[in-house]
C-alpha cells in the first residue's frame, strides 16, 4: 500500500513546533544570484505548491547538510554505489554559503518522527522522487488553520539531520548573511572547513 494523499481536513492531527527568534539555518547558492532567499515554485522540488500560489525556501540545519542537499541530490542516479565521486574547485568557488536567521518566532508543521506517525504516514513521503504527493501534503500544511510558516522534515541525503521548508508568508521575518565561497569557508567555532565535509561524505576534489 502506498502513502495516501492528504485528507480534506484532519489538521487536528498535525504536530507542530515553534522556533524562537534567532533560529539559524544554512543554504548554498550560486554567486550569480547574490542572495539565498529564493522561494521556489514549479514542480521540481519536494514541497513546492502544486497550485503555484506560494513559494518555498529550502534550508538546512548545518553547512554539511546544505552541502549534501546541493551536491548529493542526484548522486544515486549519477554514480554506482560505493564508487568515487568528485566536485571541482570551480564549483566550490562559484557557490556561496549563507547563514539564514529568523528575526521573529516561526510555527512549523512536523513531517518527521512522531509527526509522521500521528498522520499515519512514513518515510516514503520523504524519500519518493515523484514530488506530486509531497507537494499535495505541502499545500495541506499550508492550508492548516494555524497558518503555519513551513515544514520540518529529515534530510533524504543525511537522514539524521533536519531540513526546513519555509513558506513565503514568512519572507519578511528572515535575514541572511553571506559567509563567502564554499572553497574558502571555515567555521570559526569548530575549525571545520569544506575539506572536512568532502571527506566525511566521500567526495574527491579536482
Amino acid at each position: 500500500m502506498n502513502v495516501g494523499p492528504p485528507p480534506v481536513d484532519g489538521h487536528g492531527k498535525l504536530k507542530s513546533r515553534r522556533l524562537a527568534a534567532g533560529t539559524v539555518w544554512y543554504r548554498i547558492g550560486h554567486r550569480r544570484y547574490g542572495t539565498a532567499l529564493h522561494f521556489s515554485t514549479g514542480a521540481a522540488a519536494r514541497w513546492n505548491d502544486p497550485l503555484d500560489s506560494y513559494g518555498v525556501l529550502y534550508l538546512a540545519d548545518a553547512p554539511a547538510t546544505a552541502f549534501a542537499e546541493t551536491f548529493g541530490h542526484d548522486v544515486s542516479e549519477q554514480y554506482p554505489p560505493a564508487t568515487d565521486k568528485f566536485v571541482t574547485v570551480t564549483e566550490l568557488t562559484e557557490r556561496h554559503l549563507y547563514r539564514i536567521k529568523t528575526g521573529a518566532a516561526l510555527h512549523l508543521g512536523l513531517l518527521q518522527g512522531a509527526g509522521l506517525a500521528a498522520l499515519n504516514l512514513d518515510v516514503r513521503l520523504l524519500a519518493t522522487v515523484d514530488y506530486a504527493l509531497p507537494q499535495r501534503w505541502s499545500r495541506w500544511v499550508y492550508d492548516a488553520p494555524a497558518a503555519l510558516d513551513g515544514i520540518l522534515y529529515p534530510s533524504r541525503l543525511l537522514p539524521d539531520r533536519e531540513n526546513t521548508a519555509l513558506f513565503d508568508r514568512c519572507r519578511d521575518r528572515l535575514e541572511e548573511e553571506d559567509l563567502g565561497t564554499l572553497a574558502q569557508w571555515r567555521c570559526s567555532a569548530t575549525g571545520q572547513d569544506i575539506l572536512d565535509i568532502l571527506d566525511a561524505q566521500g567526495w574527491g576534489l579536482v
